[in-house]
């Protein structure tokens, strides 16, 4: 998401994001005629085992997040994979070179 939506303090966080948009687009190009699919998912914010270790959504924080998302909650890990596997199936076949948010309305309410 940070790729879409800059913000001065992860200002190099965010660079690294629009990098691996460009890195999937450009791969996607390259190995498409070994008929290699290259895709990407960008996640909102979601809770993760991570995020909950690192307390990424303590004192508040999460519920100012899932505020900011149009469907007023932070993501799930549940939310993400089905998407990734779908990605990874034959019924994806035709999709590549995509960068795909999954992030409850995220970009659209910025």
């Amino acid at each position: 998401m940070w790729a879409r939506i800059p913000s001065r303090e992860p200002c190099c966080y965010a660079s690294t994001k629009g990098a691996i948009e460009t890195l999937t687009k450009g791969l996607a190009l390259e190995l498409a005629p070994r008929k290699i699919r290259v895709n990407a998912i960008s996640p909102g914010h979601t809770e993760t085992e991570g995020n909950v270790a690192a307390e990424t959504f303590e004192g508040g924080a999460g519920a100012v997040l899932a505020a900011k998302t149009p469907l007023g909650r932070l993501g799930r890990v549940t939310d993400i994979a089905p998407l990734a596997v779908f990605l990874a199936s034959d019924e994806s076949a035709w999709i590549t070179g995509e960068v795909i948010r999954a992030a409850g309305g995220l970009v659209v309410a910025t």
